[in-house]
């Protein structure tokens, strides 16, 4: 029995009750009748333990509750209280056995699909359970939505209008199966206008007047034996844990359909991936470009000025961090050789220099002594290893064979045919004042950080790269990442909106699901967690599908011998925060959404 007293209610200055008090017996019809927006709604809330108000005492089985304890009062509606709303008791989407399996999970009851099936039958549903709640008729929507409460073994099942869509003959039937339920010695309590409805319920209170007057009190009806017994067939484990509920209602998705399933998860994958094949991209052009400086380009920094370069000056080079090592450098130009004894007339000036020790492993790979000819100088001219090179300059006289072509230089300037220089052991160069030197770095990287201690070590000197493109490269390699960090940001940020505005739709068109699980028994913490676990679910799927599809990217570009796209630690970094900031704002919303949903509201409307 349920007794409430002292019950005091008011929206504002609009007083519903004021000290008005009420009983619902067990094995009873109660009814509840008045005129609209007077308070049936309101009531019907306070029994069922929805209502935000707390101004009553509410005794439960002769037990006082706290009305102050919401958690309390979420447990309660799970174990001993249904409702069977108008409509909206049900998932649309979902199946009659899923919509069925909810009402069992949420109050911790084993699903027994035998079980079901008898009551379906005894409740005249004989159509395949696997049928969508969506293709139902009015009168079959609410004989379901009384098996789905019948689930839960309820002591308390609170009915709101339920009959009011119904036509004649389906009231009739609905009636009937809510007076034998009560017979089971369950509290049923429904609110009607129907007066065919009030002349069958056994207890009638009418609310006015700011009180709750009972009208009549019939007398007992005879108990249905059989199905008393088919109802009570509980299956009932005891257990409230809500972890199996979680794992079987998150995949559901909040009733979202089956596109928009696929769209929380095809969408941000496609976006992730597609921003870490660019950052993969990127990063291994980088890569490829500074591995192949520092295999290819020599790692040296050219010193030239307008005095000769000194010995104190060459010790001072050596000490600066990054520096492996220093030379004076001469240089020679001419515009004519001979070439196996045939003289040739260059089109262009060709520089001669000298090769050190430090420069062994670019230029002297076969410890030969002969001169190595740059790329495009060798391509330009037909030269080739082995032939015989002399150059006559002034006093200056050098014949020598070709010990190499420079290929590398391929690597580092495709299409440039201005590195004509000819590389002549040091052994055998001639020796000249200069007011060059070449300094040999550790790697190329280095050379951003030791261009100012170069110019104070030689304040009358200037320094530049072997490579002269290179800086020029590197700055249009960082304009990339910045054009890439624009884009990917705005692509993410436009994901966020189009996820955000259709969770924000899609949820708003759900509310009514929220109601109906929070009206069976989920505090708001618990509809939290389902929210949070719908969205974790998401984020998983999304980022092993994410994963997947770097793993294919990767083995493909493997398999066609390229090294062009790469893994780095900040791919990872940005692979996780890009998966997180796709779906935070999301869930942020639905939770404000959902958890803001006025039930006694949404109810009363």
């Amino acid at each position: 029995m349920i007794h409430i007293n002292h019950l005091h209610v008011a929206y504002g200055e609009r007083i519903l009750f004021d000290d008005a008090e009420m009983t619902v017996e067990r094995g009873k019809l109660t009814a509840v009748c008045g005129p609209s927006g007077v308070g049936k709604t309101t009531l019907l809330n306070i029994i069922g333990l929805l209502s935000g108000f707390h101004d009553y005492t509410y005794t439960f089985d002769e037990k006082v509750l706290d009305m102050n304890n919401e958690q309390m009062k979420a447990n309660m509606r799970k174990q001993s209280i249904a409702y069977v709303f108008q409509q909206h008791n049900l998932h649309d989407d979902l199946s009659i056995l899923d919509n069925i399996k909810l009402y069992c999970y949420i109050s911790g009851h084993k699903f027994d699909k035998n079980h079901v099936e008898k009551v379906l039958n005894m409740m005249g549903l004989t159509m395949d359970t696997d049928t969508k709640v969506s293709v139902l008729s009015g009168g079959e929507y609410q004989r379901l939505s009384l098996v789905c409460a019948l689930m839960k073994d309820p002591h308390v099942i609170i009915a709101d209008e339920i009959t009011s869509a119904l036509d004649h003959e389906n009231s009739e039937y609905i009636i009937s199966l809510l007076k034998k339920i009560a017979q089971t010695g369950r509290m049923v309590i429904l609110a009607t206008h129907d007066k065919a409805v009030l002349s069958k319920c056994d207890v009638l209170y009418t609310v006015s007047h700011q009180k709750i007057m009972k009208e009549s009190n019939c007398s007992e009806l005879t108990e249905t034996s059989g199905y008393k017994q088919s109802l009570n067939e509980k299956n009932d484990t005891g257990d409230l844990n809500m972890k199996h509920f979680y794992r079987w209602y998150s995949k559901f998705s909040l009733g979202k359909r089956k596109w928009e399933k696929y769209m929380f998860i095809l969408m941000p994958s496609f976006i992730i991936f597609l921003s870490l094949f660019f950052i993969g991209i990127k990063d291994g052009m980088i890569q490829r470009f500074h591995d192949s400086l520092n295999e290819y380009g020599m790692n040296e920094v050219y010193i030239t000025g307008n005095s000769k370069v000194r010995e104190s000056e060459i010790e001072v080079l050596k000490g600066i961090e990054g520096v492996s090592d220093v030379a004076v450098l001469s240089t020679l130009s001419f515009d004519s050789m001979l070439i196996n004894d045939e003289p040739v007339q260059f089109t262009q000036t060709v520089t001669a220099v000298p090769y050190f020790s430090f420069q062994n492993d670019y230029l002297d790979e076969e410890k030969t002594s002969g001169a190595y000819v740059s790329y495009y100088l060798a391509e330009r001219y037909h030269m080739k290893k082995g032939d015989s090179l002399k150059i006559k300059e002034g006093e200056i006289n050098i014949d020598i064979e070709i010990g190499g072509i420079l290929k590398q230089d391929l690597q580092l300037v495709q299409g440039m045919s201005s590195l004509f220089v000819i590389y002549i052991p040091q052994a055998i160069f001639p020796h000249t004042d200069t007011i060059n030197a070449v300094v040999h770095l550790e790697n190329f990287e280095a050379f951003k950080h030791i261009v100012d201690d170069i110019d104070k070590a030689l304040p009358n000197h200037q320094a530049y790269l072997a490579q002269s493109d290179y800086l020029t490269q590197m700055a249009s390699m960082e304009t990339y990442s910045r054009f890439l960090e624009t884009f990917i940001t705005a692509l993410l940020i436009l994901t966020v909106v189009f996820l955000s505005v259709s969770q924000f739709f899609a949820v708003k068109n759900r509310k009514y699901e929220i109601c109906v699980l929070r009206a069976n028994g989920l505090s708001k913490k618990e509809t939290a967690h389902v929210i949070l676990r719908i969205f974790a679910d998401d984020m998983i799927k999304t980022g092993l599908l994410v994963f997947l599809m770097l793993i294919a990217t990767k083995l493909t570009v493997m398999l066609i011998g390229s090294e062009i796209f790469v893994f780095t630690a900040f791919m990872i970094i940005a692979y996780l925060l890009m998966l997180i900031s796709i779906y935070v704002i999301p869930v942020t919303l639905t939770l404000w959404i959902m958890l803001r949903i006025n039930i006694e509201k949404m109810m009363r409307s």
